[in-house]
């Protein structure tokens, strides 16, 4: 916008012409000439104002408004089936589910500058049981309490998560933003920093422990290849990815194999096993909200599946083909979770959790959940960005909490004989 080709072209031709009129108009009339002048000087200084404040421009203020109305307030739109959440936890902190007390299995842990809670998902799920749909619940006793302090003062952000590693808690800098690809001690100390090129930014370091045998491996991607790290952060294999965007992980389960998917920016997948022997390369269709597409991988009745999207989002299968679709009504696709909870029939109900946003910022979310045969239970409007996390509370069982901002943790639960649909 101030390039000087810019300049030259567009603006000092057009100054010319602006103060041509003006000193024409004040030749023949003092009242006209004025009144253009005033004119040219508000337009001026608004095009000015938008070029400096662009989110302060009068259209992207109308824009927003407009879209806001037409949203609406946060509110619940419809539950069916007994759908509900309960607060858990109004801490401020950082919310993860990790593999945290050396067993298989998951945690949820609360972590701060100071110190990190771990809570077993069963007994969260179980308080905000007791008190659906009402709420809130009285969350338990963490399980266990660390407290750690960094050798340069704090060590997290959004990219940082924890892990137990040979026995003994660590912290995961997972890459993003400026955060390095590393692994600490809780005092600070570097365990091992996986940055095979100085010269190029980090991507991503996860840690996982995709077939469940009790040991944490690493992921990480970055430089054009994906690798997989032992504890030492020695490469066990490297596969090549040139246009990674971003590396996904799914552990195994009785249905389906572990995944270690790499998204790539051009609408290519690749997926192999936690052995690097590769399953399927996709080359998925890229349509005209390509520009925003997302993708999670979930586990729902049908089995394991690719959701991808943007303003439409689509559920594909190991072979490409989608067999769910779902237009999200002029917002975007940016979160999905998917999760099996305690039912009463030898097939569990798998529920489907998306959360969509609007293109303009104007702090509304939209969070929904589909039941198995893909309706939808569950539509609520909320004013603070939800974080889904899905933690298994034992094998083949799982809970969904939510992480809202400046709100908590919640858990999202399927009680019974609540339904409810309002506008």
């Amino acid at each position: 916008m101030f390039s000087p080709v810019y300049l030259l072209v567009g603006a000092l031709p057009a100054g010319l012409i602006v103060g041509f009129l003006c000193g024409f108009a004040w030749s023949r009339s003092r009242f006209l000439g004025g009144l253009l002048t005033a004119a040219a000087t508000v337009a001026v200084l608004t095009l000015a104002w938008s070029i400096a404040r662009p989110d302060r421009a009068p259209w992207t203020v109308a824009e927003r408004e407009s879209r806001r109305a037409e949203i609406g307030p946060p509110r619940i739109v419809v539950t069916n089936g007994g759908i509900g959440r309960v607060r858990l936890l109004d801490a401020s902190a950082w919310f993860r589910i990790t593999e945290f007390d050396g067993t298989p299995g998951d945690e949820l842990v609360v972590a701060n500058h100071h110190a990190i809670r771990s809570f077993r998902p069963l007994d969260l799920e179980s308080a905000a049981r007791s008190q659906f749909p009402e709420g809130p619940a009285v969350a338990p006793e963490p399980v266990e309490i660390v407290e750690h302090r960094g050798a340069e003062g704090s060590q997290w952000s959004w990219y940082s998560t924890v892990t137990r590693l040979n026995g003994r808690p660590v912290i995961v800098q997972m890459g993003g933003g400026y955060s390095e690809t590393e692994v600490l001690d809780l005092s600070g100390e570097m365990v091992f920093r996986h940055h095979p090129d100085p010269k190029l930014p980090p991507q991503q370091l996860l840690p996982a422990d995709l077939e469940r045998d009790g040991d944490v491996e690493f992921y990480a991607a970055g430089q054009g290849s994906i690798r997989r790290l032992d504890s030492s952060g020695e490469t066990v294999w490297q596969r090549e990815a040139p246009l990674f965007s971003r590396l996904l992980l799914e552990r195994t389960t009785e249905e389906s194999s572990a995944w270690v998917v790499a998204v790539e920016h051009q609408g290519g997948m690749s997926i192999w096993n936690p052995r690097g022997e590769l399953l399927q390369r996709l080359d998925l269709p890229v349509d005209d909200d390509g520009a925003h597409r997302h993708v999670e991988v979930v586990d729902v009745g049908a089995g394991r599946r690719l959701l991808v999207g943007g303003a439409i989002v689509r559920a594909y299968d190991l072979e490409g083909n989608a067999d769910f679709q779902h237009d999200l009504d002029g917002m975007r696709f940016v979160d999905a979770a998917s999760w099996q909870p305690e039912a009463t029939v030898e097939d569990p109900e798998h529920f489907l959790a998306l959360v969509a946003q609007p293109d303009v910022d104007i702090d509304r979310w939209r969070l929904l959940v589909f039941d198995s045969q893909d309706r939808i239970v569950y539509n609520e409007v909320l004013s603070g960005q939800p974080r889904l996390l899905r933690a298994e509370v034992k094998r083949g069982r799982s809970a969904l909490f939510l992480n809202i901002a400046a709100d908590g943790l919640w858990w999202l639960g399927v009680g019974g004989g609540v339904e409810m649909e309002s506008q």
